[in-house]
């Protein structure tokens, strides 16, 4: 399977070709988040994985960095700006952070990801016989 990332920054490389995108072909993790983060003044996050949502906002909420969320399955989708402005943890004049709209995580069986509604749906066209 090809890294998301090979199909994402094609994509939006078509759709505006002005940015400079940057892969981070790596696994996202409480060491090396704060070091990636720095390099970029906002941090777009369009996981499936509520751990890692909630690692993205903690990082960029030290770091003092606003965070576009995007997330989608089948036909909903939902887009927060977070952390905007800007504020140092405990400044109550800044936006919400992730945590602060979802304060506790959903249990990790109750949440379906992208590639496990992908797979179903493509076992489900592979099995009809119509």
């Amino acid at each position: 399977m090809r890294p998301i990332t090979d199909i994402f920054l094609p994509a939006c490389a078509r759709l505006n070709p002005h940015p400079t995108y940057i892969p981070f072909r790596t696994q996202l993790s409480p060491q090396n988040a704060p070091d990636i983060f720095a390099q970029f003044d906002i941090i777009l996050d369009c996981t499936d994985n509520p751990a890692t949502r909630y690692l993205i906002s903690d990082t960029a909420v030290v770091l003092g960095k606003p965070v576009v969320s995007a997330s989608a399955l089948r036909t909903e989708g939902q887009l927060m700006i977070l952390n905007y402005p800007s504020r140092s943890p405990g400044d109550k004049s800044g936006g919400p952070c992730y945590r602060c709209v979802f304060p506790t995580p959903p249990p990790a069986d109750s949440v379906t990801s992208c590639a496990a509604v992908s797979y179903t749906h493509l076992r489900a066209h592979e099995t009809r016989h119509d």
